[in-house]
């Protein structure tokens, strides 16, 4: 670790101990800021051990509640940012419990409730890509905890490149986390191809938490391509889902059910089926202004 890294953990520590000690005066907005501070980070640990942004955000609240019921205790023998996973971890631990005995009593599984979205996802896919046209162009990135690209460039909409891509989709497999910025940036410097409208659709079922970063990309790369996003699932982040396609100049598609997914990709295609104009010119003669 560097100095500055050092330094760096040594203010945090420095910071939350000045909180920690003024929440253990009584000093409620202390507390307020050591939420702040905290709860982006504990519900993204939780997400990703309990798979449900709902059960999470419960989960969280919870957990900034027990602490704040036992801020007196903490003597400052660990980093208030362990001590304060720990609680997380415990209350995630009891609410997995507690989905396991509901799921069963449905005649559930966490298994399949972590598979729902992800086939969805595959259809979704599998119907857009299976309906291009033959003049289009395409490619396919997949990402989770990496990203994985199907082409340096844009194909062709052959037959064979279409099976292609179905065969790369039906391979893929959940896990790991939902790194959607750096799978961005890497679909937005594929080389465009001339003469072509370029759309970029997303479709993930994670909890994402960059939104800032994500948002602040597309806007730099506003005019380089459309974004139409799909939100797949009840844990999703629809925040995220409707500001990349609002500032992508898009729509955003949210599903929640099978379903749903041909029904919500014939609508996505009904927008963009349509050819745009590009490089419109317009001349004017004897022309005469009327005030």
């Amino acid at each position: 670790m560097s100095n500055i890294e050092k330094e760096n953990n040594r203010t945090a520590k420095d910071e939350d101990y000045q909180l920690v000690s003024s929440c253990q005066e009584g000093d409620i907005k202390a507390f307020e800021a050591l939420v702040e501070k905290y709860q982006k980070k504990m519900l993204n640990i939780a997400y990703r051990m309990i798979g449900n942004y709902e059960e999470a955000c419960e989960v969280v609240q919870d957990a900034f509640l027990s602490a704040y019921k036992a801020i007196r205790k903490f003597r400052g023998e660990a980093r208030f940012s362990t001590w304060l996973y720990s609680i997380t971890a415990n209350h995630v631990k009891n609410r997995q419990k507690q989905m396991q005995i509901q799921f069963h009593r449905e005649g559930l599984s966490l298994e399949n409730m972590h598979g729902f979205p992800l086939a969805i996802s595959k259809e979704l896919l599998k119907n857009l890509v299976g309906n291009l046209l033959p003049t289009d162009k395409f490619n396919v990135l997949l990402f989770s905890g990496g990203s994985s690209l199907m082409a340096e460039e844009s194909l062709p909409a052959t037959p064979e490149n279409i099976q292609r891509a179905i065969y790369l989709i039906e391979r893929q497999k959940g896990g790991g986390g939902t790194e959607l910025l750096p799978a961005l940036n890497r679909a937005l410097k594929i080389k465009k191809m001339e003469n072509y409208s370029r759309t970029i659709v997303i479709a993930t079922d994670g909890y994402v938490t960059v939104e800032e970063e994500v948002f602040d990309l597309i806007r730099q790369n506003l005019g380089h391509a459309n974004m139409f996003a799909f939100g797949i699932g009840a844990s999703v982040n629809r925040h995220i889902i409707e500001g990349m396609a609002r500032v992508g100049m898009g729509e955003p598609f949210i599903i929640t059910k099978p379903a749903e997914a041909a029904a919500k990709a014939e609508r996505f295609r009904a927008m963009i089926q349509s050819p745009v104009l590009t490089q419109v010119k317009v001349k004017f003669q004897d022309l005469v202004l009327l005030r």
